[in-house]
Formats: structure tokens, sequence, C-alpha cells
């Protein structure tokens, strides 16, 4: 068995989607997919959207060669056809998806994005899917808004990209009707409904739905909704992890301000390291909770022996042989001397996961870096260290029109980060109990003073973005939209 398979079966038994080199874009693409129900034989677009791979130029995706054979294209200059697959690049593409990367080129997510989504390239192990499902699960008030929102944004023939597009897409649209392995709608009820939170996020979901169509366009509405599941992805995936492994609730401590080499600068990425920690420690628990049940099946009994244990570890062991002795350093020598099997279970798991889960984009704390980047929570961009927690514009937008409904009355700023820190896990200081929150998360190089500087950054942020009013009398309001 391939190491990816076993990944598979844990992530899809007791996660419910793979995160294994997932991405923001992935994640829309399979939302589309299941909202929509369909997809198109977009060829000729993919011809557009590839110039090389890995290999170097593709042969018959030349300008040359497109401007030739494409009759939608003929009378187009080499100008301007350069420019039509700079549009399509930045939407299939993970970076370009969610914020424009380069001038001039296009908005990120629209309407046009779901023309470009087809299942040989969605590849977004269920992540999507996942939401679209949490989207339709009744917690009292029905299935969410967004679904026939969504639907509706995502069919707008006027959008500039998707009239460019029409040419080249088929007439013809195939069905999308996807299974994942063994997981069912009933088990993937089960997994949402044993945590509290995820009924706070469907809330939050909701929320924002209702900004569209009287504030938000189209476009920004599916592109601000991608950011948003996306945050909801990491929260879902952050609370297994605490609840899994025990540990207090992990918070992300927003940088507000953006200054290196602060006290708080340091203490964000002290929480965004101990995430990471968390995280290998809850993937350590699900492979320990693998061997077990296969230490049930193979003894045949529910109370587990060391003979049993130690039998499932060869069983699995022989499983990911192949991957095993590919180096010599990965290789699992049982030690006989743990009498306790739970410690050898323990043992066990942490050599597979340190071994064959070592490699960047392929497990759990790899989806939170690529996600919470893509989604505009995680700085710096790109491969560099020093990894924290600070928003863009676009992202802290969506946060807010998540916490506060375009009816209801302005918020004071206190009321604002509370319900961002109970929703979404963010905190940003000011709080009577957040220094206590970060020392519980073993997170204590920072004091009060500086979680009130913080406090004080996040509040002209969400100010000069528009997000919040400061009255004369010094008082600040948040609201998305101006009251």
């Amino acid at each position: 068995m391939k190491t990816s398979l076993f990944r598979r079966h844990i992530n899809a038994h007791w996660i419910g989607f793979d995160p294994d080199e997932m991405e923001a874009a992935h994640i829309a693409n399979g939302l589309f997919l299941e909202i929509t129900g369909e997809q198109y034989t977009a060829e000729d677009t993919n011809r557009l959207a590839v110039i090389a791979d890995k290999r170097g130029p593709v042969k018959g995706h030349e300008n040359t060669t497109l401007l030739d054979e494409l009759s939608p294209l003929q009378g187009v200059s080499e100008g301007n056809l350069a420019l039509l697959r700079a549009h399509i690049r930045q939407h299939v593409g993970a970076d370009g998806a969610l914020f424009d990367q380069q001038i001039g080129v296009g908005c990120a997510y629209s309407a046009a994005s779901a023309r470009l989504v087809v299942n040989d390239r969605h590849n977004d192990g269920w992540s999507g899917n996942f939401i679209g499902k949490l989207l339709r699960i009744d917690f009292g008030w029905g299935e969410s808004p967004i679904l026939s929102k969504l639907g509706d944004a995502l069919i707008d023939e006027t959008d500039p990209l998707s009239a460019m597009l029409m040419p080249f897409l088929a007439s013809e649209k195939t069905s999308f009707d996807q299974n994942y392995n063994d997981l069912t709608d009933d088990h993937f009820e089960s997994l949402v409904r044993q945590h509290e939170e995820m009924h706070s996020l469907r809330g939050a979901l909701d929320t924002f739905a209702a900004y569209y169509p009287t504030y938000l366009s189209k476009q920004r509405f599916a592109r601000l909704l991608v950011i948003l599941t996306s945050g909801t992805l990491l929260r879902y995936i952050a609370t297994l992890a605490q609840k899994i492994t025990g540990n207090e609730r992990i918070p992300f401590l927003v940088d507000a301000s953006q200054k290196s080499g602060t006290r708080t600068r340091f203490a964000s990425q002290l929480s965004y390291i101990r995430c990471v920690v968390v995280l290998i420690e809850f993937y350590e628990r699900l492979v320990q909770q693998y061997i077990f049940e296969r230490a049930v099946e193979v003894g045949g009994s529910e109370q587990v022996t060391i003979h049993a244990v130690r039998n499932a570890i060869k069983d699995v062991t022989d499983q990911l042989e192949e991957e095993l002795l590919k180096d010599e350093k990965k290789r699992y020598v049982l030690d006989e001397q743990i009498g306790d099997w739970r410690e050898l279970l323990r043992d066990t798991a942490h050599h597979i996961v340190e071994m064959l889960f070592d490699k960047q984009g392929i497990f759990v704390s790899a989806f939170f870096r690529s996600v919470g980047i893509r989604a505009g929570m995680v700085v710096p961009r790109g491969p560099y260290p020093r990894k924290h927690f600070a928003f863009q514009p676009d992202t802290l937008t969506a946060l807010t029109m998540a916490c506060i409904a375009p009816d209801a009355v302005p918020m004071t700023m206190r009321e604002f980060t509370d319900i961002l820190w109970e929703r979404f896990g963010f905190l940003v200081g000011g709080g009577a109990e957040d220094i206590e929150i970060l020392h519980r998360a073993a997170i204590r190089d920072v004091n009060e003073d500086d979680l009130y500087s913080n406090y004080q950054a996040f509040t002209q942020l969400m100010v000069s973005l528009g997000l919040a009013q400061q009255r004369s009398d010094g008082l600040v309001l948040v609201h998305p939209v101006k009251r």
C-alpha cells in the first residue's frame, strides 16, 4: 500500500476530507462542483490555460498554434491572446484564484471560475464537497442560503471573463457526481455534529450570505466566500486536533501592527508553531487509532493485548513495506522491550508520521500553511520562515461579514473581537481573558500591554478599511456597511 492510500483511509474516516496537497483553489473547485452538480468539458480552455509543464512548453499549446487552430481566435492579435491566457491562468491557479497578482489581469474567483472547473483538475480531496455538505445540514433553520445564492452568482453571462471564455467551452455540460471512498452522508454528518463549533461556523457562513446580492457583486461574493470557507476548514481542522489530543483550544494570535521584532510578532509566530505541533500530534493519534482498530480486528476481541498490537503493527508496516524500504532511515524496527501496548502504539505512530509523512504538501500542517497563506490569514507568503497570523483586507472583510448581519446594529470593537475568537479562533488582544488563553496554550512571551497595543492597531486597521467607524466621542463601532 502506498502512503497516499494509507493517509486517504485515515482522512476519510476521521477528518472527512483529504488535506494532502490541498489549496484554496481546490476547495473552491470542489464547492462549485458540489453546488452546481455539473461541469464543462473544457478541452480548448485547458489548451489556453496550460502553456508549459515540468518538462517545458507543451506542444500544441503555443500562441501561434492556437491562433491557427481555434476558430474563436481568428482575427485576435497575439498580444490580446496573451492577456486572455493570463486571465485564465489566474483563475485556475492557486494564488491568483484569490488575490490579483498581476495588475490589469483580472479579479480572482468569479462566475467564470465555475466554467473552468473540470473533474480531472479539481483534485479537491473532497474538501470543497465537505463544505457543500456542511451547507446542506439542517441545524434547526434549514439548509444554507449560500447554496442557491452561489448557484446564482456562478451563472453570469455578463462577467467579462465568462464572455471571453464562452467560445472555447463545449456546448454540452456533464453532470458531476462523486463519492469519496466510503464516506456516506450519515458518516459525514456525524463528524460535523459532534463539534459544537461547526454549528457556529455554519451560522457564520449563513450570516455572510445575507450580504448578497444587495451589498456584494457576483464576483466579489464568490471570492470572499472562497476565503471564508477556507477559514472554516482551518478552524475545523484545529478543533479536531484540539479535541483528539486533549489540548486547550488553539488561539490564532493575529499580529495587527505587522512590525517585525516585537513581542507580539514573536507570540504570533509561537501561536502558529503551536498549531503545527498540535496538528502533528493529532495525526499521530489518528495513526494510533488506525493501528488500534487493526489490533481489535486481528485479535478478534475488544480486549487489546500487547500481542495483538504487535501483530497489527507488523500488518501495517508490511502494507507500507515498499515505502519503508526505500530509505534505510525509514525502516521501522519493532522494539520488543516495550511491554505496554499503548506506549508501543505511540512509538510506531510517531515513526510512521515522522518518516513517511515528512514531505512538504502531504500533511495536515502543510494543509494549514498552504490554505492559510492563500486565504490571506497566514504570512509571509512563499517558502519563508517565521510564519504568523495576519489578515489581508479581503480576508478581514469576509470575516467581518460572517460575524455581523447586514441588518444588525453595529457592534463595539470588543464585542466584535470576542465573536471573532468564538467563531474562528482569531485572537487580537484587549480581552480580559486573552492573556490567560495564550498562557494556557504555552504562549507566554507577551504581556497585557503588548496585547492592548495590538488591539489598538487592529482597531485602526478596521477603521482604515471602512469596516468600523470612530465616532466623535472616540467610540469605535463595527459594521461592514456604513450606517
